[in-house]
Order: structure tokens, then C-alpha cells, then sequence
């Protein structure tokens, strides 16, 4: 398949394009710098790098041509100190303009949006499904609450074949968001709070 990933040199976007490539998949990534994906994502004849930019719908004009799949995994997680208006562009504006791209495409087989289970909130009663309600609590869990609720309303009254995914703690290789917690594990700082029965 022909498939387009959003945020391919993000942490979650790095690790999609390499199992798609390692699978056979034809892949375009999008990137703000071709300069910068070149240097992180893996060099294979079946990727093409295609700069363009989300939150600026005159740049993706013919990004998804040809493409099957669009993993939309483009977004911003919650960074201390950050401009709300930061979030407002990327997580939904960005959204909001690449669904616009799916909409034109011909034969769109899916279009995966990377969510978050931020969305529900803070969860006192667990195990909680996704048929809890929206509980936002902070600026990057708020707009991607509206990202979602764009997409599934794009599926709903444009019929665009929409999967919505929530990822939760996701940790690994190449990981930077959590990796001074890693790191000041290693060298015995961690410090529990409570008596260590708090659930993530």
C-alpha cells in the first residue's frame, strides 16, 4: 500500500515509518524539514519525503495523491511553559486541514488520527472505555479532545473512513518526552510517592 504518515520524525512517527517500510509499504512521510528527515528517518527506496506542513493548508496541496492510508500522528504533547495557541494550530488546526486533504482523496482507504487518552481526563473509576465522556483537564488534553471530535464528525457527515486511536504511556527507543524520568532512574533518584499504589 501507498500509505502517508503525518509527524514521521516524531518519537511515535519514526517507529511507524520503520514497521511500514520493514512490511513493504510504499511510505510518504511529511516533514517540516526534509533536511531534518533525512537525517532520522532510515534511507529506503520505498520512502519519500515530502516536506509540507500541516497547519498550513497551502503547503499540502497533493500530499496525499496516490495514497491509500493516512496516519495522521502530527501533534504536540503537553510541554511545559508552551504558548496555548501552539496547541490550538497543531493538534487541531493541523488536524482539522488534513482531514481537508483526506476528503479529496479517491479510494481513501483509512485515515488513522493519533489521539490521546488525555482526552477522558484524570480517571478516579478504572478501568474506564471509550465510552466515558470527554473530561479534558489541561490545554493539550483540550484540544485534542476537539481534534477527535473533528475527526469523527469528518467520518459521521462526510463518510471518511476514520479510525480514532488513544495511545496512553507509550515509552521506547528514541523516546525523549520521558527520558530524564528514565534517566533519573538509572541513577537512583526516583522518588515513589505515597506508599507506590498509584496507577498510570
Amino acid at each position: 500500500m501507498r500509505i502517508l504518515v503525518t509527524g514521521a520524525t516524531g518519537f511515535l512517527g519514526r517507529a511507524l515509518v520503520e514497521a511500514l517500510l520493514r512490511a513493504g509499504h510504499h511510505v510518504r512521510a511529511l516533514t517540516r524539514s526534509k533536511e531534518r528527515a533525512a537525517k532520522i528517518l532510515p534511507e529506503n527506496s520505498a520512502l519519500e519525503i515530502v516536506e509540507a506542513d500541516v497547519t498550513e493548508p497551502e503547503t499540502l496541496t497533493g500530499v496525499a495523491e496516490g495514497i491509500d492510508v493516512i496516519y495522521h500522528l502530527a501533534g504536540m504533547l503537553g510541554q511545559h511553559g508552551a504558548d496555548d495557541e501552539l496547541y490550538w494550530r497543531l493538534n487541531c488546526r493541523g488536524t482539522k486541514h488534513m482531514l481537508e486533504v483526506a476528503s479529496r482523496v479517491s479510494g481513501l482507504k483509512r485515515f488513522v488520527h493519533c489521539g490521546s487518552a488525555g482526552v477522558q481526563g484524570p480517571i478516579a473509576n478504572q478501568p474506564a472505555d471509550e465510552s466515558r465522556p470527554y473530561a479534558p483537564s489541561n490545554i493539550y488534553e483540550t484540544t485534542k479532545t476537539e481534534a477527535e471530535k473533528l475527526a469523527l464528525e469528518a467520518y459521521q457527515k462526510q463518510g471518511i473512513p476514520v479510525t480514532v486511536l488513544r495511545p496512553e504511556f507509550v515509552y521506547g527507543p528514541g523516546d525523549t518526552h520521558v527520558l530524564g524520568l528514565f534517566q533519573a532512574i538509572a541513577k537512583g533518584h526516583f522518588v515513589i510517592f505515597g506508599r507506590g499504589g498509584s496507577l498510570l
